[in-house]
């Protein structure tokens, strides 16, 4: 699962990617005032920016509406995504897109503890969250959804699910709908509680 992540809003790559978001016809200048106004950290139905192909980049709601009640789908299992009857799957085939994120974030349970841990990249760089994004009935913005898939070494002793993590070389490539960057994730991170007498850990490991 991912619920919760991190943009550096004064990275100077990330401000180019926010100013670029807000020239497309159907922003506003105020779309990114929560995610400035809580420094960066990102939640379920916030508006972040998204990189749809090449150089193109728009703002969208994190999130899709569910088919019945309230709250919004913020991840799609990367290993159901494509199936028949799964509410991704048109996205998936034409709508493929990257959210950028420094860090994000999941909590361990112990007993009737929770620590919070961060993950990031080990050079602190934007990592690119593979998603899907569609339109919506009735909404000025799209939406967009996380793909997840199972946590691998070390990172599975604190949550059993992961973003799918595109290396930089291949983000065009996933957004001309190939499937293959998935297959290969980026599976190296540090990580660590967020508390800082606390050293960060690395995990390595092969997909």
């Amino acid at each position: 699962m991912c619920a919760n992540f991190q943009i550096e809003i004064t990275d100077p790559r990330m401000m180019e990617i926010m100013k670029a978001a807000l020239k497309t016809s159907d922003a506003l200048e105020d779309d990114f005032s929560l995610l400035i106004k809580n420094k960066g950290e990102v939640f379920p139905a916030y508006t972040v920016p998204v990189q749809t192909a090449a150089e193109t980049f728009r703002p969208m709601t994190w999130g899709f509406p569910r088919w019945k009640g309230t709250g919004v789908i913020f991840n799609a299992r990367s290993e159901d995504a494509m199936g028949e009857k799964s509410m991704f799957r048109d996205s998936m085939l034409r709508r493929r897109c990257v959210i950028s994120a420094f860090k994000y974030y999941e909590h361990k349970t112990e007993g009737k503890h929770k620590t919070k841990y961060f993950f990031q990249l080990p050079g602190k760089g934007i990592m690119y969250l593979a998603g899907c994004w569609r339109m919506e009935s009735g909404k000025r913005l799209p939406v967009c959804t996380i793909l997840t898939r199972d946590a691998a070494g070390d990172l599975a002793d604190i949550h059993n699910r992961m973003p799918v993590i595109i290396p930089p070389e291949r983000v065009d490539e996933w957004l001309v709908e190939s499937s293959e960057p998935m297959k290969q994730p980026t599976l190296w991170l540090d990580f660590g509680p967020v508390c800082p007498e606390e050293p960060a850990q690395m995990s390595f490991f092969d997909a």
